[in-house]
């Protein structure tokens, strides 16, 4: 049902990794996908239950928006900040 799924992602200000919550009685599967301040994809990943790591090393210090989103439906959405 719309509304069981929910997603929090954590650390904001984030260094190395986020980490990516998405509720054990959701009954979904959203991809978590995360976008530059251009809107290009730059991490994308099938969430579990629980909680799921997003290695991070790789960008560059910046803005950052997410968005989670399951069979077509926004399910979550924010923005996050990368910093050394």
């Amino acid at each position: 049902p719309s509304g069981a799924c929910s997603v929090a992602v954590r650390p904001n200000p984030f260094e190395d990794r986020l980490v990516v919550w998405l509720n054990e009685e959701a009954g979904c599967e959203p991809f978590f996908t995360l976008f530059d301040a251009t809107g290009r994809r730059v991490k994308e990943q099938l969430l579990n239950p629980g909680y799921n790591h997003i290695p991070t090393r790789d960008l560059p210090a910046a803005v950052y928006f997410w968005q989670a989103a399951a069979g077509g439906d926004v399910v979550g959405k924010g923005k996050v900040v990368r910093v050394f």
